[in-house]
């Protein structure tokens, strides 16, 4: 006798056609984790370019890629007592020389202070001495300034 077909056997023809199918779907499915890799990729080297842009561009500000200021520290009045020592008592030439000296200073790069306006000077934060006007002036040559310039003014 023969049996009538039930759909249980249907089925189990239909489960081996979905192995032949089930290949193509992994086939698939790696072919879109590979897309998905290189997708994710490509933004992860997008954000790590921007957040290295972006963090180089804080660090101008703090100065982590640039020398450090040079900072010095104007004492007028001690200043003043050994130009008069140096000059026997004459303060003729002491504005012009004060220019001089400013000028070399912003030839060096350093930020001059006032010292009445200082609380506090670290040991790293030079003072501004005197330096003898001959030397001052050869200084300046050699920063291509010219010493003259600044003895007319008022």
């Amino acid at each position: 006798m023969t049996q009538p077909v039930k759909d249980e056997d249907q089925h189990d023809a239909d489960f081996e056609k979905v192995s032949s199918e089930q290949k193509s779907l992994t086939f698939s499915l790696s072919y879109s984790l590979v897309e998905k890799a290189v997708k994710i990729i490509i933004v992860v080297a997008i954000l790590v370019c921007i957040s290295v842009y972006i963090g180089k561009r804080m660090n101008e500000g703090v100065g982590l890629f640039h020398k450090s200021v040079k900072i010095a520290v104007l004492n007028p009045s001690a200043l003043n007592e050994q130009y008069l020592k140096a000059h026997n008592g004459k303060g003729e030439g002491y504005l012009p020389y004060i220019r001089k000296l400013m000028a070399l200073y912003r030839a060096r790069d350093f930020l001059v202070l006032d010292m009445n306006y200082v609380i506090t000077r670290p040991s790293t934060v030079n003072e501004v001495a005197y330096i003898d006007e001959s030397e001052v002036e050869s200084e300046l040559t050699e920063y291509g300034i010219d010493p003259k310039y600044f003895e007319g003014k008022q």
